[in-house]
């Protein structure tokens, strides 16, 4: 009886091992400005997240664009399941990404609607590509000259 309840717990599957935190570096954010977006990363062990499946997505593309993504942290390990070298994370690592946020943006606090996407695998198995959302908390301000009362 041990031996099956032993089995059972090496057979689990965590279906969820990354968890995403995101932020911008600049805030408030100017309609039209530029920034870079920034998402902490931790992940469960003995998973690694494969950097060429990592995707960020806007929900309202036509407001926010995003440029190519970078990571700090990121390792090159032998996959089994390929065979071949891969470059990815385990544990923690930091993923970043130019952000611009439309001139006809909303004003004021808002949640960026932001998606990642990913793929993670331990050396038994790998999950199929998973897309989570990263609500990014900023405050939208008007651009300098619009609508600005001036100052004294």
């Amino acid at each position: 009886m041990c031996f099956i309840f032993a089995f059972s717990q090496a057979g689990k599957i965590n279906s969820n091992p990354l968890k995403a935190k995101g932020y911008i570096e600049q805030s408030p954010l100017p309609a039209g400005a530029n920034t870079t977006l920034v998402f902490d990363l931790s992940l469960d062990e003995p998973h690694r997240a494969y950097s060429d499946q990592f995707k960020v997505q806007s929900k309202k593309p036509d407001l926010i664009r995003l440029g190519e993504i970078s990571f700090t942290n990121e390792i090159e390990f032998d996959d089994v399941h390929s065979k071949k070298k891969k470059r990815g994370i385990e544990k923690y690592g930091e993923l970043r990404v130019p952000i611009e946020v439309s001139i006809n943006y909303p004003r004021g606090e808002t949640e960026l609607p932001i998606q990642l996407t990913y793929q993670a695998c331990t050396d038994e198995y790998c999950l199929l590509p998973k897309t989570i959302d990263v609500p990014v908390k900023v405050k939208v301000v008007n651009t300098y000259g619009e609508n600005n009362v001036p100052s004294l």
